[in-house]
């Protein structure tokens, strides 16, 4: 670097260190609020394969938040629809409004007697903020369910949706939006 009298310049450490601080918190601040939030993933699971190869395929989206529909929504649309479920579980959260959570052992525990295959759940959003896959913050009543399969012994297999939305900031980073895909 030269400056106006044509003498080299060098930037100090401590000056080093800051503009590449910034640079790196710019880089992860424009990935967490402008592609993250729009990147979508299909994530595919089979339970129980039926031998006569006649599944059923269910498709789970959950957290939408929908304000509006706009390319995202669409693009959601679209991939559904690629999908040919037989069946769409929209499993809460579609508006933008915060629903509290039941709490599981109660809801399983007065269910007994049916017989569950899986519990599909949501509104966690995967952490929302989760970089290099720990979340940052979780919504309250959420515990340790953050996103992914839970087989818990005595309990019913459930798979917690990371999402489709975004909730109180537009922000996602390290949890890309869901739709989670199921064959029975």
């Amino acid at each position: 670097m030269t400056d106006s009298r044509g003498s080299s310049t060098r930037l100090s450490r401590r000056q080093w260190l800051s503009v590449t601080g910034c640079g790196v918190v710019a880089a992860i601040g424009s990935d967490g609020w402008l592609i993250e939030p729009n990147r979508l993933v299909v994530s595919s699971h089979s339970l129980a394969p039926r031998p006569d190869n006649d599944s059923i395929r269910i498709v789970q989206f959950t957290d939408l938040h929908l304000h509006d529909v706009g390319h995202h929504e669409r693009a959601v649309a679209a991939r559904t629809n690629a999908l040919r479920p037989d069946l769409i579980a929209l499993t809460g959260d579609s508006v933008d409004r915060s629903n509290a959570l039941p709490p599981l052992a109660e809801f399983l525990d007065a269910n007994a007697r049916i017989p569950f295959v899986m519990m599909l759940a949501g509104h966690t959003h995967s952490g929302q903020l989760a970089p290099f896959g720990h979340a940052v913050w979780r919504p309250r009543g959420s515990g340790r369910y953050v996103s992914g399969w839970y087989r818990d012994p005595n309990r019913v297999p459930m798979y917690v949706s990371r999402g489709i939305g975004t909730s109180v900031v537009p922000i996602r980073l390290g949890a890309v939006p869901e739709i989670a895909g199921f064959e029975l």
